[in-house]
């Protein structure tokens, strides 16, 4: 099943991103802002995958969001996944401390229990498959690690750093 719903901050809702922004604040919108959720059944199983557009979703709003769903649709929580695409002009639910982020936060849990009500509903049965490529040359991995011990080197390292000493974390997919 699926469902989507527009997740739009109202005017003077605090929005994250671009380093330090507690005074930014929506105006109007240029484009929405989605909320979908896709539910999928094993015929006993129930599993929510959700993509929020939004700059970023902390721990205790994700509680409180799983609790309303357990609460509605009485679905296990462990199965219950939440994606975020970092819009980096969008509402940052790390917190509730942003400019009418308690508001915000409300009208965000309401559109995941509805749309996964929806999703819900809307289950058909379908085959599930999954895929895999290599992209390269088409993207990469910006995080690199030291192979003297493994650890995480701490900024962005150019193509010219020594390659005996670092290295990506990953292979892009």
């Amino acid at each position: 099943g699926y469902a989507k719903a527009t997740v739009n901050p109202g005017q003077g809702v605090g929005l994250g991103g671009y380093g330090n922004a507690k005074e930014r604040t929506s105006q109007v919108v240029l484009d929405d802002l989605y909320l979908t959720c896709t539910a999928i059944s094993d015929g006993e199983n129930v599993f929510l995958f959700y993509a929020a557009d939004l700059e970023g979703l902390g721990g205790s709003n994700i509680s409180i969001a799983l609790k309303q769903l357990d609460k509605a649709y009485e679905i296990n929580t462990d199965n219950v996944f939440f994606n975020i695409t970092h819009s980096d002009s969008s509402p940052g639910m790390q917190t509730t401390s942003f400019a009418n982020g308690v508001k915000y936060c409300q009208i965000f849990y309401k559109a995941a229990v509805d749309s996964a009500g929806i999703a819900l509903r809307d289950l058909e049965s379908a085959t599930v498959s999954y895929g895999s490529a290599n992209t390269e040359g088409l993207n990469y991995v910006r995080r690199y690690v030291s192979l003297v011990d493994g650890s995480p080197v701490s900024k962005n390292v150019s193509a010219g750093q020594n390659p005996t000493r670092v290295a990506h974390e990953s292979e892009p997919d």
